[in-house]
């Protein structure tokens, strides 16, 4: 059975007025504007295949799924670090951010199963933090609600976005482990059909912005 991989990108295309005229700005250039897109793409594994290159089956003794420890925190730090955030570890079994203080409060390492599930989560917290009102300002960070909220549901799941992406692009598979959200983002996508694509574009907003303050300096306390 394949499995259902949905991408996320914004298209753009010369603006209309409501006649299906072509509009252009004061300087007769086209005005374009930004259209979200999801498209489903069903994928499968390899080993679901027959007849493919023997270049394409990869073996499973040359896999290398797991990172090294060292290898993961030093690509994340560096996140971290430009982020202008601080991070604290104590023996509890929570982690948030906390933008009064603009501080990630984490559970200590090893009371995760793996380093990498240690990053992952501290990933997502790094997005809430991108939510600060002297970064991105998104109202479920900047006004906060409460954890009941639609807001709070709604910046959640940009969090579990932004982090995915992150991931991605560093190459850390990780575990998070926030499945008691999963009933607020289902509430908020039945009642706003467009939340997903908004969702989308703030996580990425939020993954873009945390790779571009990306820095050496040790901010870890």
């Amino acid at each position: 059975m394949a499995t259902l991989a949905v991408i996320y990108k914004d298209w753009k295309r010369q603006a209309v007025d409501e006649h299906g005229n072509r509009l252009t700005d004061s300087e007769g250039e086209p005005l374009m504007e930004t259209v979200p897109v999801l498209k489903a793409n069903p994928l499968f594994n390899v080993e679901q295949c027959d007849g493919l290159p023997e270049h394409l089956m990869v073996k499973a003794e040359g896999r290398a799924d797991v990172l090294p420890a060292d290898t993961i925190s030093e690509r994340v730090l560096p996140v971290l670090n430009g982020s202008g955030v601080s991070v604290s570890s104590l023996p509890q079994d929570r982690a948030f951010y906390r933008p009064d203080t603009d501080r990630i409060v984490m559970p200590l390492s090893s009371q995760f199963d793996s380093v990498a599930d240690y990053w992952t989560t501290l990933l997502h917290e790094l997005v809430h933090s991108t939510g600060h009102e002297k970064r991105l300002r998104r109202a479920g960070i900047s006004s906060f609600a409460g954890r009941k909220s639609p807001e709070y549901a709604f910046e959640e799941l940009i969090a579990e976005m932004g982090s995915a992406f992150l991931c991605a692009h560093l190459g850390i598979t990780g575990d998070v482990q926030h499945e008691s959200y999963i009933d607020g983002w289902l509430n908020v996508l039945k009642s706003d059909k467009k939340a997903l694509f908004r969702a989308c574009r703030q996580a990425r907003e939020a993954s873009e912005y945390l790779l571009m303050q990306r820095t050496s300096q040790a901010r870890v306390a």
